[in-house]
């Protein structure tokens, strides 16, 4: 008899305790998860800041006005350097689907018309989870543009900015992706 009541009161302290440690564990997973996101978000921020900073059109195999090819909500398509010693690069910015993206390849011999994702060598994804309210917006002749910038004024770029929260499979993150920096500077 003490034997059934000692194993019913240890089934019913194991069924008591067993979803506070399933809870803990998954808090710790999530918890987890989120530090790897904002580690990540780091990492793409100071890339994002280092391709700016370092944006140039000099040795462009085509004529450029400036490093900025491209400039709208979604996408930055800039000229510049991998390192001191490489060749000239196009680099390009994309948020696609939720996803931060980062590709580069060689500058081609002439200006594309279009700038298609067969141009770039190399295809990273930067930061997965983006909610729908990152973009891209740009600092034009000291005004903040908020959508595309035209053509004839992406020599004037001056700066660019990206914002952004993320989403997770918990729910929203509690920090914000934001990053801006000067045009090759």
């Amino acid at each position: 008899m003490e034997l059934l009541v000692g194993m019913a009161l240890t089934v019913g302290l194991a069924m008591t305790v067993s979803p506070l440690v399933l809870s803990s564990q998954q808090a710790g997973l999530r918890d987890a998860d989120r530090v790897v996101m904002m580690m990540q978000g780091r990492v793409a921020a100071a890339r994002f800041e280092k391709d700016l900073r370092s944006a140039t059109a000099v040795d462009c195999s085509f004529h450029a006005t400036g490093p900025v090819l491209q400039a709208t909500p979604g996408q930055l398509v800039i000229l510049g350097r991998g390192d001191e010693q490489s060749e000239c690069r196009m680099i390009e910015w994309e948020i696609d689907g939720g996803r931060l993206m980062r590709r580069w390849g060689p500058c081609p011999p002439t200006r594309p018309g279009e700038y298609s994702h067969s141009l770039y060598a190399d295809h990273k994804t930067m930061v997965a989870g983006l909610s729908g309210d990152a973009c891209l917006s740009y600092l034009v002749d000291g005004t903040m543009v908020y959508g595309s910038v035209p053509p004839n004024s992406l020599a004037y770029v001056e700066g660019v900015m990206l914002t952004g929260s993320g989403v997770d499979s918990y729910g929203d993150w509690k920090t914000a992706l934001w990053v801006g920096s000067g045009v090759g500077r």
